[in-house]
C-alpha cells in the first residue's frame, strides 16, 4: 500500500476499473466485495453533504483528513462505512473524528443504522497488526479489519 496521499488516492483510483476486493478476517476468512460507485469530495466538518446517490463513496477534501480516508454510504441498507487506509504494524482510532462526521450526516437528514469502522491493510501485515480506540461513540458501531493485496497500479 502506498503512503500518505499516494495511498488514499490509489485507494479511489481502484474504483474507476470496478469493485474492490478485500479479505475479512475472523473465525472464518472470507472476501468482502466493496462496489464501484460514484465518488464525491466533500468537507466532513460542513453539514452540506453532496447529494446522495443509492451508493456513494464520499472523499475528504483534506488528504491528511483526521480519522478516516474514505466514507462509503449506501442508502439502501442505511450503512455508513468509515474507511481508514494503512500500511503501519499498528493504528489508533479517533473516535472524535467519526463522531463529527456522524453527527453532520444526522443534521444533514441521512438516515443510517449501522455505522462499520474499517482498517484496510496490506495482507502481509495479518500477523501482527495492532489496532486501539480513543475516546468513545455513542453511535452504535462495529470495527473491523479488511487485508487487501498489494496495491500496484496498472
Amino acid at each position: 500500500i502506498l503512503k500518505g496521499m499516494a495511498g488514499r488516492n490509489f485507494f479511489f483510483v481502484s474504483f474507476k476499473t470496478g469493485d474492490l476486493t478485500l479479505k475479512v478476517t475472523g473465525k472464518c476468512e472470507k472476501e468482502e466485495i466493496w462496489p464501484h460507485c460514484p465518488v464525491e469530495p466533500f468537507d466532513p466538518l460542513a453539514v452540506a453533504i453532496p447529494p446522495l446517490h443509492d451508493k456513494l463513496w464520499l472523499k475528504p477534501l483534506k488528504w491528511n483528513q483526521g480519522g478516516y480516508d474514505a466514507v462509503f454510504i449506501d442508502k439502501e441498507s442505511k450503512l455508513v462505512r468509515i474507511v481508514q487506509v494503512t500500511r503501519g504494524n499498528s493504528h489508533k482510532l479517533k473516535f472524535q473524528y467519526f463522531c463529527v462526521l456522524l453527527t453532520n450526516l444526522k443534521a444533514a437528514k441521512y438516515d443510517f443504522k449501522n455505522v462499520d469502522i474499517c482498517l484496510v491493510v496490506p495482507e502481509e501485515k495479518k500477523k501482527n497488526f495492532r489496532h486501539s480506540e480513543e475516546g468513545s461513540m455513542s453511535f452504535p458501531h462495529t470495527v473491523r479489519i479488511l487485508y487487501i493485496g498489494p496495491l500496484v497500479p496498472g
